[in-house]
């Protein structure tokens, strides 16, 4: 069974990280909007989300020097790091040197071991959870680039327990986006992963539980979810027929989710891209 994985493993993970995850504003573990702390935080977030990596990394260390105890430091430094390398190694996957490796392992281990501390204190326990599965998901991806089979295995179904229990409104994207992808890019071998206890893919189901997530949401994290909405909607893989219906499913076109999101990331990768094509772009040259 194990190979089967290895042949599916990167399609697992594959979304999650094409799509940088967002904060329209403070993460509850934050303090108040003019602490210091938060002003570090908000400003790394917006700078990694606008492919400033180097400066937002060392913003990123700022904050988790004023924040030690706050897993979501050390969650936006190792994605801002995997985006980093993915931008400089041009793929998808990401691969990294022996040392290297090891310390961004260690860094995960350090934020999971935290966000644990903060669930068991009843410390905004959803939301760590919900950090926590974030983690897991990088550590799986670059578990799968590194050859780390075994371990990328054991991080998908951690990501599936840990989003099956959460509570947290955005986690129903996480596992939306994995059941989206599943289906759409898994192949045959997806319908084998049920019996080591992953799920085959359910691609509208999956776009089902990215509108339920996105819904009413005003939380910390939404702009992850809008990101990865306009990377379904701007899949030129997917055909005209299924594109209506994942718009219809969805509830929203991708010129309306690129007017949302552009305003504030103008720097960004995606935004740059789609920008030629997207009619409020053009209007304004």
């Amino acid at each position: 069974m194990r190979n089967a994985f290895v042949r599916v493993g990167p399609l697992l993970f594959c979304l999650l990280f094409l799509i940088p995850f967002a904060c329209a504003e403070e993460p509850a573990s934050i303090p108040k909007k003019d602490d210091r702390c938060a002003e570090l935080f908000l400003r790394a977030q917006k700078d990694s989300y606008d492919n400033y990596f180097e400066k937002a990394d060392k913003e990123f260390d700022k904050y988790r020097s004023c924040r030690p105890d706050d897993p979501a430091g050390d969650w936006k430094k190792v994605q801002n790091l995997y985006f980093w390398q993915r931008s400089k190694q041009k793929k998808d996957e990401v691969i990294l040197d022996p040392v290297t490796y090891a310390e961004v392992m260690a860094l995960i281990d350090e934020g999971v071991a935290k966000t644990e501390i903060k669930i068991h204190a009843h410390e905004n326990g959803e939301e760590n959870s919900y950090v926590e599965a974030g983690l897991v998901a990088l550590r799986g991806a670059l578990e799968r680039a590194n050859g780390q089979n075994g371990g990328a295995r054991d991080s998908v179904i951690r990501l599936k327990q840990l989003s099956d229990k959460s509570g947290y409104q955005d986690t129903k994207y996480l596992y939306g986006l994995f059941l989206y992808e599943l289906e759409r890019k898994g192949g045959w071998r997806r319908h084998l992963l049920p019996l080591i206890g992953i799920p085959s893919g359910d691609a509208r189901g999956g776009l089902a539980l990215i509108r339920d997530a996105v819904r009413n949401n005003n939380g910390p994290y939404v702009d992850d979810i809008w990101f990865a909405m306009m990377g379904i909607l701007s899949d030129k893989k997917v055909n005209s027929k299924d594109h209506a219906e994942y718009e219809a499913i969805l509830g929203h076109t991708l010129e309306e989710v690129y007017r949302r999101l552009a305003p504030k990331y103008p720097a960004n990768e995606m935004i740059l891209r789609l920008a030629p094509a997207m009619p409020s772009s053009k209007a304004k040259q």
